[in-house]
């Protein structure tokens, strides 16, 4: 796992499990157990795309909304011809704008 330097005491990472993207398709994936995050706020998000399978072709909106407690909501889209599922454990830092 790589590591990412953010210089700003709001910006958390976490270790989260993205599910299979299907072939041509937008999905909006709800991630949970995240620090600080409350219904509402706008956050940065950002996926190391080292990890396989994010970087296979997989896009997502680098913006997400505080849908719930401890959850954002990332739209993923997949435009390849195929499904692509990437590994567990992806490193995903937020920071809230």
């Amino acid at each position: 796992m790589s590591v990412v330097k953010i210089n700003h005491p709001e910006a958390w990472q976490k270790l989260v499990d993205l599910p299979s993207i299907a072939t041509i398709t937008t999905v909006d994936v709800d991630i949970t157990g995240l620090v600080g995050v409350k219904p509402g706020e706008l956050y940065l998000v950002a996926f190391d795309l080292g990890a396989n399978g994010v970087d296979d072709g997989l896009g997502y909106s680098a913006t997400a909304w505080a849908t719930a407690p401890g959850q954002l909501t990332v739209r993923f889209v997949n435009p390849t011809a195929g499904a692509i599922n990437p590994a567990p454990d992806v490193e995903m830092t937020y920071l809230r704008l």
